[in-house]
C-alpha cells in the first residue's frame, strides 16, 4: 500500500508562487497591508458594520506616513448584490484621506497572487485570499467567518495569526505582535509556504491515479 499525503487545497498545484523570506521593511520604504473581506459573513446585517468599525479603527490607528493598503476583492460578479468590491467600498469610506490606499480588481488567480508580492501582510477573511497568500509566502491575519478559515490555519500551525469574526476588535494587539516579531513570522510563513509546495508531487500523481 502506497502512502500519498494531499496538500490542504488544490491550489498548490499553480504555478505563480514565489515565495521569498520577507523582512520588516525599514523607513522612508512603508509596510504594505492587504485587506480582502465579503458582505456575506453570519448574520450579515448586524455584523458587517461591526467588522468594517473594526478594521477601519485600526487602519486610522496607524501612523500614515509608515503604512498603506492595498484592498483586495475576490469575490466580483455583476450578478450579485454586495460582492467584495461593494464590501471593500463601504470600508473605503471610513478610512482618512491621509492614508495611501489602492483598490486592486485583479484580472484572474494569477495577478491576485502576483499582487500579494508587493504586500508585508494580509488580513483576509476570503479563504482563498489567505491560502494564496501564505502559499507566496506573506504572513496573513485571518478573519474566520466560517470553520473553513480557522481550519487551513490550523492544519498549517499558524492558528495563533486567525480571530474569529467576532473577535475583529482584537485585531490591534494580535498585528503589533505580528508587526513587533515580523521576522520572525516571516519565517514561519515561508516554512508553511514551502511545506506545502513540496506536496504537488503527491497531490499531482493522486489526480493522475486516480482522476
Amino acid at each position: 500500500t502506497q502512502n500519498i499525503t494531499l496538500a490542504a487545497d488544490i491550489a498548490v498545484n499553480l504555478s505563480y508562487y514565489r515565495p521569498i523570506l520577507r523582512k520588516k521593511p525599514k523607513k522612508p520604504e512603508k509596510f504594505i497591508i492587504g485587506i480582502s473581506m465579503l458582505y456575506h459573513i453570519p448574520e450579515p446585517k448586524i455584523n458587517f458594520s461591526r467588522v468594517v468599525n473594526d478594521i477601519a479603527q485600526f487602519v486610522a490607528s496607524l501612523p500614515s506616513e509608515r503604512f498603506e493598503f492595498v484592498l483586495l476583492p475576490m469575490g466580483v460578479t455583476q450578478n450579485m448584490p454586495n460582492d467584495d468590491t461593494w464590501a471593500l467600498e463601504q470600508l473605503r469610506k471610513y478610512i482618512p484621506e491621509e492614508y495611501t490606499l489602492e483598490m486592486y480588481r485583479s484580472r484572474d488567480v494569477e495577478d491576485f497572487v502576483n499582487k500579494t508580492r508587493q504586500l508585508h501582510l494580509l488580513i483576509g477573511a476570503r479563504l482563498h485570499s489567505n491560502i494564496l497568500t501564505t502559499l507566496n509566502a506573506v504572513p496573513c491575519i485571518g478573519l474566520s467567518y466560517r470553520p473553513k478559515v480557522r481550519s487551513f490555519f490550523n492544519d498549517n500551525g499558524i492558528e495563533q495569526y486567525c480571530l474569529n469574526i467576532e473577535d475583529t476588535d482584537g485585531l490591534p494587539s494580535l498585528f503589533w505582535q505580528l508587526y513587533d516579531n515580523y521576522d520572525e513570522v516571516a519565517e514561519l510563513f515561508i516554512n508553511v509556504s514551502k511545506s506545502n509546495l513540496a506536496k504537488r508531487e503527491q497531490y499531482q500523481e493522486f489526480a493522475n491515479t486516480y482522476l
